[in-house]
């Protein structure tokens, strides 16, 4: 008994360690100053992996260790058998499923990424199925599997999906038939709001030239079309690249920025994730994610 107590104790130590682990990680990966070469990003997604496979070999091997004792090995390596083949047939099932959606128009390809063969070509408001969002990302935005109304099942890019009813991260926009029609002064994030009534407000309130009251990015713009370029203290864009909004259960009101920009010479430009927790026509408020200590930055309109 007491050796089994010490693999438990071992176990538990070995888990806190990974889960401390990814934590530093991710808050190494967020504090890296935007121009740093993402040196600060590569050495936090390390961290990151390490933690995870530490945490995960350690509950795998503790696990099997433990059922092993009380139903033998090959019961074991059996049922795990079992449970690999139901999530596989499963998991077009899994989380949230199938989401209509609409097309502003574009091509339905055999593949997530431009490179891909061209089979299919969507009109603008043409119904669309999103079956799953990809890790495959352009300009800010997903792929996506997705069928269109009339059968042709691919992968179709999302800056050329628009939201319906509901809010989908990795998509460009809210279709314009599903937009209010009433002017925006403010975003409202107060409970019970739809996050996509929050995002199309967000939409139409952040295009524009912001400068941050600390001077900690200088000018900052954002433009309709999700590009965002970044200006230095003479003028010249440094910086470019695109944000996009998404829901987040990491932030206060579950809304945030997020931007993947590059240097003009062609290094990466690390920035951090911001909690967007206020935004009006003249300023909005956001947290920096992640951040230890915790902080918060305010950026005006330049006019």
């Amino acid at each position: 008994m007491k050796g089994t107590m010490m693999g438990h104790g071992a176990a538990a130590a070995s888990t806190v360690c990974g889960i401390a682990l990814m934590l530093f990680g991710k808050s190494v990966m967020h504090s890296g100053p935007v121009g740093d070469g993402g040196m600060y990003g590569l050495f936090g997604v390390l961290l990151i992996a390490a933690g995870g496979l530490l945490t995960i070999v350690t509950i795998g091997l503790w696990l099997f260790g433990t059922l092993s004792q009380l139903f033998g090995p090959r019961a074991v390596i059996g049922a795990i058998g079992l449970l690999v083949l139901a999530g596989y047939f499963s998991r077009p099932f899994l989380g949230r499923g199938p989401i209509q959606a609409a097309s502003w128009g574009g091509d339905i390809r055999a593949g997530p990424g431009p490179e891909h063969e061209v089979f299919g070509v969507l009109g603008t408001g043409a119904p669309l199925l999103l079956l799953e969002a990809t890790e495959v990302s352009s300009k800010g935005h997903l792929w996506f599997h997705a069928r269109s109304d009339d059968g042709v099942e691919g992968f179709v890019w999302g800056g050329d999906v628009c939201a319906t009813v509901e809010w989908i991260n990795g998509v460009h926009d809210r279709c314009p038939p599903n937009r209010s029609a009433h002017s925006v002064g403010h975003v409202d994030f107060g409970p019970g709001i739809p996050v996509i009534d929050v995002v199309e407000q967000v939409h139409r309130l952040l295009p524009g030239k912001w400068r941050s009251s600390d001077g900690e990015e200088g000018v900052v713009e954002y433009g309709d079309q999700m590009e965002v370029d970044m200006f230095d203290t003479t003028g010249a864009i440094f910086a470019s690249g695109f944000w996009a909004i998404q829901e987040d259960r990491s932030s206060p009101t579950n809304i945030v920025l997020r931007r993947d920009v590059r240097l003009l010479e062609g290094s990466y430009a690390y920035g951090p994730d911001f909690g967007l927790l206020s935004l009006d026509t003249l300023e909005f408020v956001v947290d920096w994610i992640g951040s230890k200590p915790s902080r918060t930055s305010t950026y005006r309109r330049v006019r």
